[in-house]
């Protein structure tokens, strides 16, 4: 019985066994939180293009949906979009689901409730 507490052979592949599959959950929530944030700054990047042509008078609003919509280039999101103006400001906002931005929704859209939303002001020229 004592040979048995010292032998050691196995050990590693019991360890790596142990191991591996937290990081590599690890490494996979990195990914998702990366692709989310990355679909974030490009929604960022074209409701302020978009809004900002609406705002100086280069669009219209419906232009201006149509500016966003395609500086996305997504046609597999289901993203909302929505130009307005107060007569004193122009806004644009985005919204995504986040259960679409993300690879794979593992658990069942409890980690993935809610939505991805870009709200960009800008006040419009005269």
């Amino acid at each position: 019985m004592s040979q048995f507490g010292r032998d050691v052979r196995g050990v590693v592949a019991i360890e790596f066994g142990v191991i591996m599959p937290l990081v590599i959950i690890l490494l996979f929530a990195i990914l998702q939180y990366g692709m989310i944030f990355n679909t974030r700054q490009i929604m960022t990047h074209a409701a302020r293009v978009a809004v900002r042509s609406y705002a100086i008078g280069e669009s219209t609003a419906d232009e201006a949906e149509t500016m966003a919509t395609e500086l996305l280039n997504n046609e597999a999101l289901s993203y909302t979009i929505d130009v307005t103006d107060d007569g004193t400001d122009a806004t644009i906002d985005i919204v995504l689901p986040m259960s679409e931005a993300a690879i794979v929704d593992a658990l069942g859209g409890s980690l993935m409730d809610g939505n991805i939303e870009v709200t960009i002001k800008m006040r419009m020229e005269d």
